[in-house]
Formats: structure tokens, C-alpha cells, sequence
């Protein structure tokens, strides 16, 4: 409200430029930025493949990509901030489209709240496809009662913790008993793997808790544990010129969104000369040119580059696994052609396997923003329609593109001519030109 009624009020140029910040929001990117929920998934898949290796097997990148499990959140406390939380790690967390790693296949996400019904009914209406993206369980209990011990006995190991409650003595509860419970549950041992090895707990901590730093260096001391207890969401970590002025988050996208432009450049260059081209070497890329992109960008193209920049991390060190990327001329020489791009794309066992999971990331950012599904005319598409699907009717917008089988990708007559945008992706994220996206054109 108080935005539409400063641009009521100021139609043409603003004497000064608005800005709405949200803590839990900044707390919830802060904390994946510093402990990337990723982390102990990916080194899992790594420690996989250095044992294959090892032994002189060189497999292929679904099979490696297939022992990345996904991670398994626990949210306790399902206010402002265990929201933001959730959103965050909905937009970061789907690791791999072909985990075989049995109970990780999808990502998981376990929310410990009094009014578990309550959180539901919230998840299930502000995200209607919540099921797309992955599986929600509920331990509708307090704290202290038994039945959270006894929920968490059902469910395959916690990857991380977040305890989100707004009050310290909640909290302080919270962070013991998670401790207590992941320290003697908190493992499976597969082969010569533990997973997971490391489990962080990150905790809200207020500028009034001495109670939780003191059991914060208790945690460091006990070597065998494996836990990891990390604080977040204070005031003075997130509460900077960076976050509310500068916001790094925008930086980074904006940087991402300029990077993919120059390698679009060089794809389309391909698709319309069939010429070998120097990426970044057409003129227009002046100091201005990061600015003048990104303005002419609309808000949900910029939420998608925003995603992506939170995603970069994790894909540039799954990258660090695989072979080399072809150079972007050679890779994209036949993309005029989609039946020839998409026969040397197959040939092409890394960057075949990562555009599809960079699909399924694609996919999971437009259901969490709304989409309930695909539409079959591409004119469609960002329309709001009512479609069925498995029984059920839902309502919102709809996307030709979205289309969670690879396979079913590949074949479509319409969306197969937009899997070089996902191929293009994979060079920002491992940093060729600065590079970003914007999502399918």
C-alpha cells in the first residue's frame, strides 16, 4: 500500500527512490548464503564419485548426479521467518532430478509447528502445486512433546535444521532437543559413507541471547557431534547498507542476467549465421549496458534471475565434478537446427544431464511463484486458466514450457525449441562472461 500510494501520488520521475526490505526475507537469504543448504548433499555425490574412481570406474553424470540426495529441511516454528525459510530453500533446494538416494529423492521439508493444520492449509494455498516441488510432512506438536521424537523416527535423516521461533526460551528448547535428537539419529551409514556427516542447526538469534551462544560453544567443543550449531537473522548481521541499500542478492542477478545476455548472443549468432563467433565480442557492451538490461527486464524476469543467482553457487561446484563444458560457439553450432542441436546435445552426456536439471530448477521457480501448469498454445502463456489435472482443478497462470519430464521436453513440438536457453544457463553458472539468465523467452 505504502508503494502504489507513492506512485499515485509522483506518476513521472520520483523525487526519490522507494524501497521495501523485509527481515525474515534478508535473514532467510542471509543464512542459505553463509550455510548453503546444498552443502552436505554435494559433498556426499563427491565423496561417491571419488570412491568410483578409486576403483577405476568412470561413471556417467546421471549416475553421479543419481547419489546426490536432495536435502531434508526441518523448520521449527512456521511464523514470518520459518516462512521465509521455507520459501528460500523452495527456490534453492531441488539438487537433483534423478536422485536415487533412497528417502531423498525429492526434496523434503518437515515443519514442527503447534497449529500444523494451519500451515498446511497456508502452504497448500499460497503454493498450489506445492506437491510439484516437493514433499511437505507436519509434526503438529509442541517442543516438548514426545510425538516430535516420534515424527522425526518416521522420516529418513535431517540434512539441516532451522529453528525460526520469535521467542528465546522456544528457541533455546528447540536448539537442545534437535541437538540431543540429530546427534543420535542423525546419520545413515551407506558403504563407506555416512550421510549426512554434518548437520548444521541454524538458529534465530536475538540480540538478548546469551543463553544460545553459550550453547553454541558448547557445540563447538564436542568434536564428535554432528551437529553444527549456526545463528542467523540478527539484527546487526543483516541490517547493513549491503542489504538494504545495496542488496547483494540484486548485484548478483543483475551481473548473472548480463553474463547469459553475452552468451544468448553468441547462440543466436550461431542460429542465424551458422558463423563461429567470439563471445562478448559484438560492440554494445559498455559500462552502462548491466543497467539499461536489467531495467528493461520485467518484475517476474528479474524474480527468475534472482533464483538463479541463488542457485549459481551450488551449480558451479556440481559443474567442478564433470568434464568441461565445450566451448559455447562449438555447442551451439547447430542450434538453428532443433533436431540436430538436440541429437549432439544427447551425444553430449554433461551438459545433456544438466540442462535437465537446470529444466527442473526452471520448472520449480514458476510453481513457486504461482503457475499451476502447461499450456498447450504458446499465446497462453503467463494467462491465467483453469486446467485438471490428476482429478484436481486448479487456477492460475500457465506456461507452454512447463513440462516436468525431460522426455516429454524433448518431444514437445513447441517447448523443444527452448532447450537451448537451459544450455545457455550452464555457462553462467560456471561463470563464463559474467554470466545470468532470464528464464525461457
Amino acid at each position: 500500500k505504502v508503494m502504489e500510494d507513492y506512485y499515485d501520488r509522483f506518476p513521472g520521475e520520483k523525487p526519490l527512490e522507494l524501497r521495501l526490505f523485509a527481515m525474515a526475507q534478508m535473514a532467510a537469504e542471509d543464512l542459505f548464503s553463509r550455510e548453503p543448504l546444498y552443502a552436505n548433499c554435494l559433498d556426499r555425490g563427491r565423496a561417491w564419485l571419488k570412491d568410483q574412481q578409486d576403483k577405476g570406474n568412470r561413471p556417467g553424470a546421471a549416475a553421479v548426479l543419481g547419489q546426490v540426495p536432495n536435502p531434508h529441511l526441518l523448520i521449527a516454528g512456521f511464523g514470518s521467518l520459518g516462512q521465509a525459510v521455507f520459501e528460500e530453500a523452495l527456490l534453492t533446494g531441488a539438487l537433483s532430478f534423478c536422485s536415487q538416494v533412497e528417502g531423498y529423492e525429492r526434496l523434503r521439508i518437515t515443519i514442527i509447528d503447534r497449529d500444523g493444520e494451519k500451515c498446511r492449509e497456508l502452504i497448500q494455498s499460497r503454493y498450489p502445486r506445492i506437491d510439484k516441488i516437493c514433499q511437505v510432512e507436519y509434526i503438529a506438536a509442541s517442543m516438548d512433546s514426545i510425538q516430535v521424537e516420534r515424527g522425526l523416527r518416521r522420516l529418513p535423516p535431517v540434512t539441516y535444521g532451522a529453528v525460526c521461533f520469535q521467542d528465546q526460551t522456544t528457541a533455546v528448547e528447540a536448539t537442545e532437543k534437535l541437538r540431543w535428537y540429530l546427534s543420535l539419529y542423525g546419520g545413515l551409514e551407506d558403504g563407506n559413507l555416512k550421510f549426512p556427516a554434518r548437520i548444521p542447526i541454524a538458529v534465530r538469534l536475538q540480540s538478548g541471547g546469551t543463553v544460545l551462544r553459550f550453547l553454541m560453544e558448547q557445540e563447538a567443543q564436542e568434536t564428535e557431534s554432528p551437529c553444527a550449531l549456526v545463528d542467523f537473522g540478527g539484527g546487526k548481521r543483516i541490517l547493513n547498507r549491503e542489504n538494504v541499500v545495496g542488496s547483494r542478492l540484486e548485484e548478483e542477478a543483475k551481473s548473472f542476467h548480463l553474463g547469459y545476455c553475452k552468451i544468448q548472443q553468441v547462440m543466436e549468432r550461431q542460429m542465424t549465421e551458422g558463423a563461429q563467433a567470439e563471445e562478448g565480442a559484438s560492440p554494445g557492451w559498455d559500462d552502462d549496458a548491466r543497467e539499461r538490461l536489467w531495467n528493461g527486464l520485467n518484475f517476474e524476469k528479474r524474480e527468475s534471475n534472482r533464483a538463479q543467482a541463488k542457485n549459481r553457487p551450488y551449480m558451479a561446484r556440481l559443474l567442478e565434478l564433470f568434464e568441461p563444458l565445450p566451448p559455447a560457439e562449438e555447442m551451439f553450432r547447430n542450434v538453428g537446427n532443433t533436431d540436430q542441436f538436440l541429437k549432439e546435445l544427447k551425444e553430449r552426456d554433461v551438459p545433456d544431464v544438466l540442462a535437465a536439471q537446470e529444466h527442473l530448477r526452471w520448472c520449480n521457480f514458476h510453481y513457486v511463484k504461482g503457475y499451476v501448469g502447461r499450456c498447450r498454445d504458446r499465446k497462453d502463456k503467463g494467462k491465467v486458466r483453469r486446467i485438471q489435472e490428476d482429478g484436481e482443478v486448479y487456477c492460475g497462470k500457465v506456461h507452454n514450457c512447463l513440462i516436468d519430464s525431460w522426455q516429454e521436453m524433448r518431444e514437445d513440438s513447441q517447448a523443444r525449441n527452448t532447450i537451448c536457453y537451459d544450455v545457455c544457463a550452464l555457462y553462467g553458472y560456471r561463470g563464463q562472461g559474467d554470466s545470468g539468465t532470464e528464464g525461457k523467452e
